[in-house]
């Protein structure tokens, strides 16, 4: 690989990449009725099998997936909490010529931190291309035409909670000897202030306003309003940090928090960013 995917922990639910595979895809839980299974095919003869184990107590190897090719021989089986076929299946994800199939396998629980994402090439015969202890999800970008999978790192030192944690995204397009890091060729719609294209934060960028970022600042108005603006600013802050524009993301912060606090935030801010910092 490349470089190392960060292990910084498990997508938030808001994200598209932790986002739950659509009904008709198959997925096994651990609260499926014992033995419950669901099948589908894929191209050149393989067929993936999730099953719900038989011992109806059964937690962390609840969910088996078994993946075997036209004559029968198994080309994965792994087990977990839950598992799941990705709406990514079916696409060519490295632009080998070849179409993949993508599985997700959850080793925690449900807990944020411990989702393997599986690509198989679905070759004849078909072959395991990569596994990846992180929950990635899967954009196409039709300018460069090309799949990116896309990694949330989720800084929850710096959240009121897990699910309210301020996060900063990473690319990564599959190549020939692994991931590689391509973020900086996304940050300028990373960035778009006014959350332009397939690639923009819109969602925080619609929380940073002129007059949300005044009343913040101020500490005036609705203190939940004021909580979620901190929380967005510091998210883009740190994809300010990613995208190696620090002082764009100190001038963020100081624009979103009171004079008094901005300071220990952007350190706080800084010192977060040193720790997930790829090697």
């Amino acid at each position: 690989m490349a470089e190392r995917l960060l292990a910084v922990g498990m997508l938030l639910l808001a994200s598209a990449a932790f986002a739950q595979a659509p009904a008709d895809l198959p997925a096994c839980s651990y609260t499926d009725a014992a033995g419950t299974a669901t099948r589908t095919a894929w191209p050149n003869g393989v067929t993936v099998e999730l099953r719900k184990a038989a011992d109806a107590e059964a937690l962390d190897d609840a969910c088996t997936v078994r993946v075997t090719d036209a004559t029968g021989r198994v080309v994965l089986s792994r087990t977990g909490f839950n598992a799941r076929v990705m709406p990514a299946s079916g696409n060519d994800l490295d632009g080998d010529g070849t179409v993949d199939g993508v599985l997700s396998v959850d080793d925690g629980g449900g807990n944020r931190c411990c989702w393997t994402t599986i690509v198989i090439t679905l070759s004849s015969p078909p072959r395991l291309r990569i596994a990846i202890p992180e929950p990635l999800g899967w954009r196409f970008d039709p300018a460069r035409q090309r799949f990116v999978a896309e990694e949330v790192l989720a800084f929850y030192q710096l959240g009121p909670d897990m699910a309210s944690s301020p996060v900063a995204l990473r690319l990564h397009q599959l190549g020939r000897d692994g991931f590689i890091d391509v973020t900086r060729d996304y940050c300028d719609d990373l960035l778009d202030p006014l959350g332009r294209g397939p690639f923009s934060r819109d969602n925080d960028r619609a929380l940073l306003t002129p007059e949300r970022l005044t009343a913040s600042r101020a500490g005036r108005g609705d203190a939940f309003t004021n909580e979620s603006t901190r929380l967005a600013a510091i998210s883009m802050a740190l994809q300010y940090h990613v995208c190696g524009r620090p002082a764009q993301a100190d001038r963020l912060l100081n624009a979103a928090f009171p004079a008094a606090a901005a300071g220990a935030m952007r350190a706080r801010v800084d010192e977060a960013v040193v720790s997930y910092r790829p090697k």
